[in-house]
């Protein structure tokens, strides 16, 4: 590949616009982070040190790197897991014995309940949750008893009622995973023996344990795609139930928060790096092979003693979130959120030979042009790479012409019509917006979040026959070239 020098005439520093900054940093001291697909929003349950938002639920515009909006939820929550719909979360606490559900669509706190107590009087705490996929009634809690070294045991409730078969362990599971059917699997992973649970779930008498055994150590682990994996390298076929496979990382030792993501055939893990920053890492989820690395020096705030990143999510179609924290904790330091939005490491879009680039200081955005794309690296730099994607004829200089006014559209609501609405057999969507033909897609889902409908937009007026879908309401959502949601709007098939 030939070396190839860009000029970039002053326009393209004037015409940027802020929204396509893609790094942010949020100052919460937050617990657990989780997406929520259906609204495109990140949340995270925010422990009492925090000065803005203690002890409450808050919703995270990940595009953006805003606050839109937080609930109090109760002293020091320390985990929470969505209902299958995404109505409601139910989210248990380090100093309350009861579990809390939390309307989604209200922000509000909509029930609290008990969890029970001992032989002796002693109130179970919860300490790990899963779902069960239909319900927003239900949820399954691992019980744990503060005054002594047991726990009490993992239960299911309906409407906050303890249905009759439950876990009745003195130890058992600490840690429940939340999966696509009624069959759950909880892992113990506190003691020198580590066990594996299989469970069935019945909305009318609660919890059967279809399989119990020694298992290998698993560290936060997750289920997507019909596997688990874990902060340890380790994927899992939980239905033989065997390891059937492991991501080398370089500290075989250490564990890096996991993010799979299924769709994209990946597996992303991270770390701090030496530079004070994240370090983000992809593998092929089927072959297990390292397909990327990306760095993002110098987010580690002064202070902070031994920084370690406990966990990472995917969002959006590129997004990554991790929290960080420091493991000294004498430090006094809180943990924050970093979120990586836009980045073609997402997409491991990255030339093998990084030798031939050029480099130019710009503000931050990701262009396409007709043999060349340029796009971010890093942002704390201000700088962008542009890579040659395309053999150019070219000599020494490649002077490029762009005007780039308006380049991620601002789209608002009001720019998009839908009609009729409620329907019953298709609906109209209407642009009044010409700058977003050609450059923004039309996509559908059901309240599950499944994906329905994706078109690119051709034209000013799209026409969409949902008449073979059932009835209920959907989710009309408008994303630009880099995956952002710019719009949504909701439509009711009767």
């Amino acid at each position: 590949m030939k070396k190839v020098k860009f000029l970039i005439l002053p326009l393209l520093l004037a015409s940027v616009n802020a929204f396509s900054q893609y790094l942010f940093t949020l100052d919460i001291s937050a617990n657990q982070i989780k997406y929520d697909v259906k609204r495109d929003l990140i949340y995270a349950i925010v422990g009492g040190s925090d000065g803005n938002y203690a002890n409450s639920l808050v919703a995270i515009n990940p595009y953006e790197g805003t606050v839109v909006n937080n609930v109090f939820i109760g002293s020091e929550p320390i985990e929470f897991e969505l209902t299958s719909s995404a109505n409601y979360a139910f989210a248990v606490f380090d100093n309350q014995p009861v579990v809390k559900k939390i309307d989604l669509n209200t922000f509000a706190v909509v029930e609290s309940f008990g969890l029970g107590s001992g032989f002796y009087g002693e109130s179970y705490y919860g300490i790990s949750l899963a779902t069960i996929p239909g319900s927003d009634s239900t949820v399954i809690v691992v019980r744990d008893i503060k005054s002594s070294s047991g726990r009490g045991g993992t239960a299911m409730y309906n409407n906050g009622k303890q249905l009759p078969q439950f876990i009745d362990e003195v130890y058992g599971p600490n840690k429940l995973i939340t999966t696509d059917s009624d069959t759950i699997y909880a892992f113990e992973t506190d003691i020198s023996s580590y066990n594996l649970y299989t469970l069935h779930a019945s909305l009318e008498n609660g919890l059967t344990v279809l399989d119990q055994r020694n298992f290998i150590r698993v560290e936060n682990p997750q289920f997507e795609g019909g596997l688990i994996f874990d902060d340890l390298g380790i994927a899992m076929d939980p239905t033989i139930p065997a390891q059937i496979g492991q991501y080398p990382f370089e500290n075989s030792w250490e564990a890096y928060p996991v993010a799979p993501d299924p769709e994209k055939n990946k597996v992303f893990f991270c770390s701090i790096n030496e530079n004070a920053g994240l370090e983000f890492f992809s593998y092929n989820l089927t072959t297990f092979a390292k397909e990327a690395s990306y760095s993002v020096p110098n987010i580690i705030p002064a202070g902070y003693s031994i920084p370690e990143a406990y966990q990472l999510i995917r969002f959006g179609d590129k997004g990554l979130a991790a929290i960080v924290y420091d493991s000294y904790s004498f430090s006094g330091q809180p943990p924050f959120i970093s979120i990586l939005n836009n980045s073609s490491f997402v997409d491991s879009i990255a030339p093998p030979d990084t030798s031939d680039l050029a480099q130019l200081f710009v503000l931050d955005t990701v262009y396409t042009y007709e043999h060349v794309t340029v796009y971010d690296t890093l942002d704390v730099y201000n700088y962008i790479t542009v890579y040659d994607t395309t053999p150019v004829s070219t000599t020494d200089t490649l002077v490029v012409y762009q005007t780039l006014t308006n380049v991620n559209g601002n789209i608002i609501e009001s720019e998009i019509s839908v009609y009729p609405n409620p329907t019953s057999s298709y609906i109209n969507v209407r642009i009044t917006n010409n700058n977003v033909i050609q450059n923004y897609d039309l996509k559908l889902y059901n309240m599950m979040g499944q994906l329905l409908f994706d078109s690119l937009l051709t034209s000013d007026l799209l026409t969409i026959d949902i008449s073979s879908y059932a009835k209920g309401t959907y989710v009309l959502a408008l994303t630009n070239n880099f995956g952002q949601r710019v719009a949504t709007k909701f439509v009711v098939l009767e």
